[in-house]
């Protein structure tokens, strides 16, 4: 066992958790290529210097701290991201990189020398806070390794994203060597997080091992029907938006809880009621539709019901519908065999385990597109994230890493066989 310190964990959780726009009991907001991210950034590297490591960032901002292997044919990847939402809690993203920081520590602590390359990574931009395009440290990554320029992306202000990196330079104190974190070679990613969810926590459960990264739809649905006076138009004669938008949210609702409760989920984030006062009727309703499933077949069966619902309650009501779509991703499965490895840790280390899809985005998402990638999940308080009140217990933490740490050895022994 690899015996992982929480309480060092724990210290570069709080620094972090300390360099924030907003005040630490709001939240902390650490958006990507900002001051704050840069002084974030920047403790990360003293951290994985102070560890031995090798530092490079490439042109994205992402970081890699490399401990160099004796003979290389290839890297094992561990990590995460270190950007937030605003007033986010303090452990998602950064938990990943801390265990992953952790595991290198443990290494040497331990005189394991391994064979292949062992890189830490601390990734920019996954929530996609700055620019509202997710995973967007990853997708750099993954464009580099084929060739491919910087995404052509802009911040929500209209900067284009080769500017925003330009001024992130000059927030910056701590200089590494620039370039390319990755190469063409044998590799395999493993991302620590907390589950962001509460079954593990509900079940007792000390590690999740993810099968699957859910797929997602994102679209809205556009009602526009008759605005008129509330106190003169009769009920049967109205052509009311707003009720509507609810019979279908509660219907769909209940038909995913019916039938895929554990495998897929909706989501009504946001809901337009226009004009908007108490002293009109609706004449138009739009709202958001979110849906994250772990089977393909699912994901297109509730699509299409959300759809079928808005169609039959503008029939009845006399309205008008349209569909505006925003998102299609599929189900990324994770790697079976590294599956098995972290089954395997779990079970020798005497650690409960279950196999689980996550319902949130990744960047092992990015990683699986060339490379074997898997994810351990460990449990949160309340399955809170996006939240100031986020916590993971240090006994947590400590499984996760040293889970962490026990992978990678064997994961050694795969690549270049």
């Amino acid at each position: 066992m690899g015996t992982a310190r929480a309480d060092r964990m724990m210290e570069e959780i709080r620094m972090l958790a300390e360099i924030s726009a907003t005040p630490r009991e709001e939240g902390i907001t650490r958006i990507s290529w900002t001051e704050e991210y840069a002084r974030g950034s920047d403790y990360v590297k003293r951290r994985m210097q102070e560890a031995g490591l090798d530092v490079r960032e490439d042109r994205a901002g992402n970081l890699a701290g490399c401990l160099h292997g004796s003979d290389p044919a290839g890297s094992i990847l561990s990590g995460s991201h270190i950007d937030t939402v605003i007033c986010s809690g303090a452990y998602d993203g950064i938990q990943g990189v801390v265990c992953a920081l952790e595991a290198a520590r443990l290494l040497q602590e331990n005189g394991i020398s391994l064979k292949n390359h062992y890189k830490v990574l601390a990734m920019a931009e996954e929530e996609g806070t700055r620019t509202g395009c997710v995973l967007t440290g990853s997708t750099s990554i993954r464009r580099e390794l084929a060739g491919e320029e910087l995404p052509d992306i802009t911040g929500k202000d209209g900067t284009p994203l080769r500017d925003i990196l330009r001024q992130y330079r000059g927030f910056q104190e701590v200089h590494v060597k620039e370039g390319s974190l990755l190469k063409q070679e044998p590799m395999i990613f493993v991302e620590v997080h907390d589950e962001q969810g509460p079954m593990l926590e509900q079940e007792g459960i000390d590690i999740g091992i993810v099968e699957h990264i859910r797929g997602i739809r994102n679209f809205d649905v556009i009602l526009t029907g008759q605005s008129g006076h509330p106190g003169t138009v009769p009920m049967s004669a109205r052509r009311d938006c707003s009720l509507a938008a609810y019979e279908i949210c509660l219907k769909a609702s209940r038909y995913v809880l019916e039938h895929y409760d554990r495998e897929a989920t909706i989501t009504f984030g946001k809901m337009l009621i226009r004009p908007g006062s108490s002293n009109s009727i609706p004449g138009e309703a739009e709202f958001s539709v979110d849906i994250r499933f772990g089977d393909k077949e699912a994901g297109l069966q509730i699509a299409e019901k959300v759809r079928g619902l808005a169609q039959e309650a503008a029939q009845a009501l006399g309205l008008q519908v349209a569909f505006r779509e925003h998102m299609s991703k599929d189900v990324v499965p994770m790697s079976k065999s590294v599956q098995a490895i972290v089954e395997g840790v779990c079970r020798r280390q005497g650690f409960t385990f279950r196999r689980m899809d996550s319902g949130a985005g990744h960047d092992a998402m990015n990683f699986a597109a060339f490379c074997p990638a898997a994810m351990i999940f460990s449990p949160c308080a309340g399955g809170i994230s996006h939240n100031v009140r986020e916590y993971v217990s240090e006994e947590s933490l400590a499984k996760a890493a040293d889970v962490l740490y026990e992978t990678i050895i064997e994961l050694d022994k795969e690549i270049g066989k």
